[in-house]
């Protein structure tokens, strides 16, 4: 019995070239990268000139030289609102090696204030002002200073000690007036 080797068809230049994909067009292959994969120099819509491996261009991973992740779909800006929280302005960038991340000042409807300490960005320092991730408002994850959080402990503290209560017998029910007990004894007999 032979064996045959399984390969795919190698896909030629000219089948490439002048191809779109995303927003990015192939103009032409260049030297393989450092995996050895095929690389293309594309145009992208915008005007910029990007390399691009073939793999991500055909499976559609890389669909722009990153204009589109760039535009990002949430402009935020002053006096926004989220939950409780307004936005003053925009924080210095924050993060630790290349991770970095959008923040912005804010302020709590409930005038509870934050002392923030000055930066070398920021010598004087935002006074009353809170710093949170851009990621945290959108998504909903920071809704105020921590008021909301209390109230709503608060809350479930409160519904378990009444359940617990109404459980064990301890509750006692609002009694009625006696006045209106004996009006009703009355009426009966």
């Amino acid at each position: 019995m032979t064996r045959t080797n399984r390969r795919y068809r190698r896909v030629s230049e000219a089948e490439i070239v002048g191809q779109k994909y995303g927003k990015l067009t192939a103009i032409k292959e260049i030297a393989p990268d450092w995996t050895k994969n095929r690389v293309f120099l594309c145009k992208c819509d915008c005007g910029n000139e990007t390399n691009i491996q073939l793999t991500n261009l055909k499976n559609g991973r890389t669909k722009s030289c990153g204009c589109l992740r760039q535009k990002s779909k949430y402009n935020l800006k002053p006096g926004d609102k989220f939950g409780r929280l307004t936005i003053v302005k925009q924080a210095p960038p924050a993060g630790k090696k290349g991770n970095w991340y959008k923040a912005w000042y804010v302020t709590c409807d409930c005038n509870n204030y934050w002392q923030a300490k000055p930066t070398p960005e920021d010598p004087d320092g935002i006074r009353e002002c809170k710093k949170v991730r851009q990621s945290g408002l959108i998504s909903g994850d920071t809704q105020s200073c921590g008021c909301l959080r209390d109230e709503r402990i608060a809350e479930a503290h409160e519904e378990y000690r009444r359940l617990s209560e109404q459980q064990t017998g301890l509750f006692l029910e609002p009694q009625g007036d006696d006045d209106t007990t004996t009006e009703e004894n009355t009426d009966e007999s």
